[in-house]
């Protein structure tokens, strides 16, 4: 086991939340590697993978729906180039919805890039919390 990659993979780990719950997308898109990726499992409108430009876009959409959003982390276990952290996030939308959903989250790091990112939630809740704003 490397353990200066795995320090490293926490490290960058931690910077993505950390600029994520700040509300700084742009930072915390600027930690994947050039060729990145971020990956919704599953069968709704959301799932499959995409660029970081495309996150980006998508980011522009919901991102102002979620500054002030409470991030809570949970466990967060690295080794070597890889990451799993369990989260939970709570935020009340603009027409008083309330947003809560809970969170897996699975990093794959290259040096001190985000490679891949596969976050893991319950897409049902999201669309429906968010739908109204995304036009659906």
């Amino acid at each position: 086991m490397d353990n200066a990659q795995t320090a490293r993979t926490r490290a960058v780990v931690k910077d993505y939340f950390a600029k994520f719950g700040a509300g700084d997308f742009e930072g915390a898109f600027g930690l994947f590697a050039p060729n990145g990726l971020y990956e919704f499992p599953g069968r709704s409108p959301m799932a499959g993978s995409h660029t970081i430009p495309e996150m980006a876009g998508m980011m522009s959409k919901v991102g102002p729906l979620l500054a002030g959003m409470k991030m809570e982390l949970g466990h967060v276990l690295a080794e070597g180039n890889l990451a799993a952290v369990q989260a939970t996030g709570k935020v009340t939308l603009p027409n008083g919805t309330v947003y809560n959903n809970s969170y897996h989250f699975a990093f794959e790091v290259e040096g001190d890039r985000i490679l891949r990112l596969k976050e893991y939630m319950c897409t049902y809740h999201a669309l429906e919390a968010m739908g109204p704003y995304l036009g659906g």
